[in-house]
């Protein structure tokens, strides 16, 4: 929100049982944060005058909202209330204020696209699994697109899995290949290595066999090298008592820091 500027007024509607463990609260002191004046029912409409009109008003008048959210939940898809809501605002503010008025769909839980009317799938919606939901309905208010930091993802997976008594660890190039495949851990630890070998992503093998196998002492480190391909579909799977301080991995022309520090020595 521009410094200076009135806060956006957003009507959020929601099932009183999604608050139940302040699951609502903590959204509304989120778009809070975001610069919004949150209207919810509790705190906007008048104990003995009718409901619906009241709810219908907020969300028809601009002075009193700019914007109108639903907090989707199973539990609120399935509420009459929650339904009938949903229902006043499509028809009013649409009728009134037109096809640009914001109607966001906030999400707690990934629900089935066949339960979610047609009116949020149709524009902006966000999913509290995403760490920048706040700024993206704050961008969708204002009719702009959102500024969000895009995670640095490295060029490579990787993934530990526990299949007792063994820890294995699971690398894979997201693009090119590894060829062949080298990795490599302090020698002082060689003693928790088991052993290695390609296979398809994803799971790790009950047999582990690895030809055109090396392995060596390259000063610091213990180094295996593979004359197999680890690609996008095809892993590299290394099979340890426990992990390692520190692992190294990729082609024999290029290698990547997985986790610990290098040796200066």
């Amino acid at each position: 929100m521009a410094n200076g500027a009135p806060k956006k007024k957003l009507w959020l509607t929601y099932g009183w049982v999604d608050n139940e463990a302040a699951d609502v609260d903590f959204i509304v002191q989120e778009l809070t944060n975001a610069g919004f004046d949150v209207q919810i029912d509790r705190e906007q409409l008048v104990i003995g005058r009718r409901l619906w009109d009241q709810i219908g008003q907020h969300i028809q008048d601009p002075n009193q909202a700019d914007a109108w959210a639903l907090v989707v939940s199973k539990q609120s898809l399935e509420s009459e209330p929650c339904r009938e809501e949903l229902a006043i605002a499509l028809h009013r503010a649409l009728r009134s204020r037109g096809d640009t008025f914001p109607l966001i769909g906030i999400f707690l839980e990934p629900i089935d696209s066949v339960l979610v009317p047609v009116a949020l799938l149709t524009r902006l919606y966000v999913n509290l699994h995403d760490a920048n939901w706040a700024a993206r309905v704050a961008a969708g208010v204002a009719g702009q697109t959102p500024t969000i930091n895009r995670p640095q993802v490295p060029p490579y997976e990787s993934t530990i899995h526990s299949v007792p008594p063994h820890t294995v660890v699971e690398l894979r190039p997201r693009s090119g290949r590894w060829y062949p495949c080298v990795f490599g851990f302090p020698k002082d630890e060689q003693d928790r290595y088991s052993s290695s070998c390609l296979a398809p992503r994803g799971v790790p093998p009950s047999l582990y066999l690895a030809t055109n196998l090396a392995k060596g002492i390259h000063g610091p480190y213990w180094i295996c090298r593979i004359v197999q391909e680890a690609n996008p579909s095809t892993s590299l799977f290394i099979q340890f008592s426990r992990e390692p301080s520190l692992l190294i991995a990729g082609s024999e022309e290029k290698q990547f820091l997985i986790w610990g520090t290098l040796s200066s020595s």
